[in-house]
Parts: C-alpha cells; sequence; structure tokens
C-alpha cells in the first residue's frame, strides 16, 4: 500500500511516500532537481528532517561532484552546490547505493561527457538494515531518454506473516432500511445515550456513532478486495507492446541514435493510433442509454452508473432514466412563459419621412 505522507514539511518540490509491504514500512522521497528554482530545491531538500523511519531518497539530483565519479572520460568540476550536497550526506548519516562505475546520464552534445547526477541515497537506518541489493541501471530500458532505468531490489522483512487485505464496500441504496435496522440495534447494544452532559460524552458518543456506522455497512453491504496492482491503460496494445520493445533492443544492440529514434517514433505512433482507436469505439457505440456506463471513458476506466442522487424534496433517483431526468430539472429548469403581444392593426405606424 502506498500514501502521501501528509507528516512532510509543505514546500512545493517534493513530497513523501509512506510504503507498507507485508507490515513493514517504509519512506520514498522522488527527487527532481531542475529548472530556475534548482538551488531553491536543493537548499529545501537540504533542510528535510531524516526522522528514525527508513527512508530512500531517489532521483534526479542535477547536481555532481567528484568524489561520486569513478569511470573514464568523467568530466566533474567542484561546485558549490556539489559541495553542499556532500555536507548533507555526511550531517544526516546519508548512504549512497549508487556503482560509482556506472554513469546515470548520457551525452546528446558534442564535447559533453557522461556523467552520474541521478543518485539513490538511504538513511541510515534503513541502511543498517542491509535489505537493499542489486543495484543497476541501464540505459536500454530508459526509450529515449538521456537518463539511464535504475534498478534495485528492496528486501522487505515480514513483518506481519499475512498482508492485509484491503476492501471497500459497495454502498447499495436497497440494503437502506436492513442497515438502519442493524444502525440502530448497535446503538441500543452499545448502550448510546441521546442526552448528554458535558465535553468528554460529546466526544464518546461522536465516537460511538462513528463505529457504530462502520460496523453496519460491514455488516450489511457487500465487499470486494481493491486491486494492489494498477492495471495496463486499456488503450494498450500489442503493437504499443511490441514498438516498445523494439526500442529496448534497438539500444541493447548499440545501434546508431538515429535508428533509436526510428524506432522511438513508431512507438509514439503506435500509441497514438491505439488511443484514436480506442476512443473512436467509444464515440461511434456511445448512445444515450448507455452514456451512463461510460462516462468516465476519458480516465481509461469504465464507470458502472452514478452514484444514487438525492433530489431537493428528499426522493432517491435510483434509476437512469430518473438520475437524468433530476439533473435536467435541477441544472436547466423550464419555466412556462406566457408569450404578450400587440395586434397588427393596433400597432401604431411610424410615417414614412420624405426624401429630398
Amino acid at each position: 500500500m502506498v500514501e502521501i505522507d501528509p507528516l512532510t514539511p509543505a514546500t512545493p518540490f517534493f513530497f513523501a511516500l509512506d510504503i507498507f509491504i507485508n507490515g513493514f514500512a517504509f519512506k520514498i522521497v522522488p527527487v527532481y532537481l531542475h529548472g530556475l528554482k534548482h538551488a531553491e530545491a536543493a537548499e529545501a531538500l537540504f533542510q528535510l528532517p531524516m526522522i528514525e523511519t527508513p527512508m530512500l531518497v531517489c532521483g534526479d539530483f542535477n547536481i555532481q561532484h567528484p568524489d561520486f565519479v569513478d569511470f573514464p572520460g568523467a568530466k566533474v568540476k567542484t561546485s558549490t552546490l556539489g559541495c553542499e550536497f556532500v555536507g548533507w550526506l555526511l550531517d544526516s548519516d546519508l548512504h549512497m547505493l549508487n556503482d560509482l562505475h556506472c554513469p546515470t546520464r548520457e551525452p546528446r552534445v558534442q564535447g559533453h561527457a557522461p556523467s552520474i547526477i541521478d543518485f539513490t541515497i538511504a538513511n541510515g537506518t534503513l541502511f543498517s538494515m542491509d535489505i537493499i541489493s542489486d543495484w543497476d541501471s541501464s540505459f536500454a530500458h530508459s526509450l529515449d531518454s538521456d537518463h539511464a532505468t535504475i534498478f534495485f531490489t528492496i528486501h522487505a522483512p515480514c513483518v506481519s506473516e499475512h498482508p492485509a487485505n484491503h476492501f471497500r464496500f459497495v454502498i447499495d441504496p436497497l440494503m437502506e432500511d436492513d442497515w438502519i435496522a442493524v444502525f440502530e440495534h448497535r446503538v441500543l447494544e452499545l448502550g448510546l445515550r441521546n442526552t448528554i452532559t458535558c465535553s468528554q460524552e460529546v466526544e464518546e458518543l461522536a465516537s460511538g456513532l462513528l463505529s457504530t456506522c462502520t460496523w453496519a455497512t460491514e455488516v450489511v453491504m457487500e465487499s470486494c478486495p481493491t486491486q494492489c496492482k494498477a492495471p495496463w491503460a486499456l488503450w494498450w496494445n500489442e503493437d504499443c507492446s511490441a514498438a516498445c520493445r523494439r526500442v529496448v533492443m534497438a539500444k541493447e544492440e548499440g545501434m546508431d541514435r538515429d535508428e533509436i529514434h526510428a524506432h522511438t517514433s513508431h512507438l509514439w505512433y503506435c500509441i497514438q493510433k491505439a488511443k484514436r482507436s480506442f476512443f473512436d469505439e467509444i464515440c461511434s457505440t456511445a448512445r444515450p442509454d448507455n452514456i451512463w456506463g461510460i462516462n468516465q471513458w476519458y480516465r481509461g476506466w469504465k464507470s458502472y452508473g452514478l452514484p444514487t442522487l438525492r433530489g431537493p424534496d428528499g426522493t432517491l433517483a435510483t434509476t437512469n432514466s430518473a438520475k437524468a431526468d433530476l439533473l435536467h430539472n435541477t441544472f436547466f429548469p423550464y419555466t412556462p412563459v406566457t408569450l404578450t403581444g400587440q395586434l397588427v392593426e393596433a400597432t401604431a405606424v411610424k410615417p414614412l419621412g420624405h426624401r429630398t
């Protein structure tokens, strides 16, 4: 499970992700330092507190230092930002996992040299656990980017024997009466009082009502497991996969830039063609009676009907036709208007003027 850490210091340049694998929790901070505010973003990163929680900081730093290069042909000059970067690593007990013999960026301009500006950094807590291995980089798998794809393995310890199963509940309006009955029974069972005398009883009552709502939902409503792995885009097809494989093979075989560019251009052509075909099919099959079932086609997934809508008078709209009427009457209300006019004979006629 992955969540954005809400406790990360507020900054527009980076965020932290909380990762949970079999009960083991660690953080990942993706880094992309570029542009006019490169130095400002780096300074904000250097102020990031390195807490005791296992943490991994990785990405494109766009920073070089002679101590972090050990391959022929490298051209690295000492810079103020590079020295601050080294000081940050030492002061914060951070450990670099890169293979200093492997550049992470290849030159695209004549006279430039390969460099290491993409780093994988572990804080002291994570490094001491010795669970990260197999660090590697590959330009072949980076498609048309001048940055290498970074690989590494995290051997997460199994804190819990069984991974946590995550479910979501499908709220069925037809089960409303059953839910209310279970809720009322649970309220009586817990002895929740409807009279309060102090603030502590308010908190206890609120907590009891919330837990009772959750309990009633779990008992009455149908549950289904959430998908832990994101699916492929619905428009992706075999042509896209084949074109992607050809780009990887071209880079692995060391073809020249023109050949690699040709394969990359064909990949983007296949992607555009696949998207166009996917959306054309949706547009050609959409009808008034089924548009509700594909109302999120632009995001690449289906939505099986709008949720139940409640009208201003409290009535529920559960069918597609009732929902359509409710939406139309709410946003496009029709007010009958009586047209008023005058008879032609009663209309004053303006005399024509004389022309000279």
